[in-house]
């Protein structure tokens, strides 16, 4: 079998495998992820977004307080409580990156040649283009409390 052929083997089942579940992580640059920030007094917005077709609101909203026990325990309080939840379905146009391969070879005459007549080939095997998400996402609104109140939930709850 050739290089290109395993590789796109090995893509393709990268790709169908990353598109069966949503991955727990840090928002940051892509398009899934939780994200937060603190409003003060204790109050913190906790978002939970996805692109995963076929995903449910509550899926998301889990993992969104799964994020909010985390900070809970960050911040040494053993309870918090939902103040506030909206949720939202919107496209999201998103430009993809050209993908690329490097191949090498020992011998040749390309016009990427190396010391010792090892050159390096660039190919392009996906275009850079932009492609429409439509992207799920929760945002609670959540109170660190020291003590229980009515509907809070413990910081040692597991919402996997």
């Amino acid at each position: 079998m050739s290089f290109k052929y395993c590789l796109t083997l090995l893509l393709i089942s990268f790709f169908l495998n990353a598109c069966s579940s949503i991955n727990y992580q840090s928002k940051r640059d892509t398009l899934e992820g939780y994200a937060d920030k603190s409003l003060g007094n204790d109050v913190f917005e906790v978002t939970f977004q996805t692109h995963h077709k076929g995903s449910h609101l509550s899926q998301i909203k889990n993992l969104a307080l799964r994020r909010a026990v985390e900070i809970s325990t960050l911040h040494k309080k053993p309870f918090f409580i939902v103040l506030a939840e909206k949720s939202e379905i919107k496209d999201e146009l998103v430009t993809i990156p050209e993908q690329k391969i490097l191949s090498f070879s020992g011998t040749g005459s390309g016009s990427t040649m190396h010391s010792g007549g090892v050159y390096q080939e660039v190919e392009t095997i996906i275009p850079a283009h932009i492609k429409e998400f439509s992207i799920q996402k929760v945002v609670l609104k959540v109170k660190l409390l020291t003590e229980y109140e009515d509907g809070a939930f413990s910081s040692s709850e597991n919402f996997n």
